[in-house]
């Protein structure tokens, strides 16, 4: 998945399930200006629909992901 960073600072992009609860933390730390990439390995998941929530500079940001095997 890809991500961009609008200025440096902190970024943390998480999985959640659609009870909210959080899945996996992909991204923690700062991170510097410009896109990103982050590789989400979906064997320990089960099939179904993830949230992916980014949040940096006091925003945040999500999309919905499926997950099919």
């Amino acid at each position: 998945m890809r991500y961009v960073v609008a200025e440096e600072g902190e970024v943390k992009v998480s999985l959640y399930d659609l009870c909210g609860r959080e899945v996996t933390r992909l991204v923690e730390g700062q991170r510097q200006a410009g896109e990103h990439q982050v590789q989400l390995d979906g064997q320990a998941l089960t099939t179904g629909a993830y949230l992916v929530r980014m949040v940096h500079g006091g925003r945040a940001l999500s999309a919905k992901v499926l997950v099919v095997k």
